[in-house]
């Protein structure tokens, strides 16, 4: 195999995201914006054009999850729930819960270790809390604060944390509900398959794409063409 054809197969490869890390991956992107396109109020014009992960079924569940949508700018995240049905914000059991150094053997995996993730850090409602658990299924946080957001639109919520709450650029997350419907005890993951333990799956967000086909191909061109005219010399 020539050196053209090793490099055109690298980049076949990375515009399809095939690598073995993430088999259990559901999906991982990037909404980056400009300072002051998300305003953090009743309007959800900034969110236009963005896209949302994939979508979660109607459960029927008090706190039942639809899509997430993850947005930044070079200070904050921004994370947009739409439900199929929900409380306010402020007043149900939402939580989203980070796992910000993408290794599942530290951080929270819930109480039974059914989580997909090892989280160091959770949202819930609108307050943030790091991890402080003496083992991986204590449920043992430190409160850092409310942040900002807004739940004045009937079942699609907005809330914003700096980037630097996390530092981290990339994280992977799953998100879980719990409490009573009709007086039946209900829990609502997204994705459905993140209560799986560590062969479930989760989602990823990173305010670095990874570079594009066109990028890696003219690499992957120009070394190749200096490979062949290195060759010819």
């Amino acid at each position: 195999m020539n050196i053209y054809h090793t490099l055109i197969l690298v980049v076949a490869l990375g515009s399809t995201g095939l690598t073995s890390a993430s088999a259990a991956l559901v999906e991982s992107l990037n909404n980056t914006v400009t300072n002051g396109t998300i305003v953090v109020d009743s309007s959800r014009s900034g969110w236009s054009g963005l896209t949302g992960f994939t979508t979660d079924p109607n459960e029927g569940s008090t706190i039942d999850w639809h899509q997430i949508t993850i947005a930044n700018d070079s200070t904050n995240y921004y994370f947009r729930y739409v439900m199929n049905d929900s409380p306010a914000l402020i007043d149900g059991n939402f939580r989203i819960f980070f796992d910000t150094d993408q290794n599942r053997s530290t951080g929270y995996i819930g109480g039974a270790s059914e989580f997909s993730v090892g989280a160091e850090f959770m949202i819930e409602g609108a307050t943030l809390y790091q991890f402080t658990g003496g083992t991986q299924d204590a449920w043992s946080w430190n409160w850092l604060g409310l942040q900002s957001y807004n739940d004045g639109v009937t079942d699609d919520f907005v809330i914003s944390t700096p980037i630097a709450s996390f530092g981290t650029n990339t994280f992977n997350f799953m998100l879980f509900s719990d409490g009573f419907t009709n007086s039946v005890a209900y829990r609502d993951f997204y994705v459905d398959s993140s209560n799986q333990g560590a062969s479930g799956g989760w989602l990823q967000y990173t305010t670095v794409p990874e570079p594009g086909v066109s990028l890696l191909l003219g690499l992957g061109l120009g070394l190749a063409l200096l490979g062949f005219r290195k060759k010819k010399s």
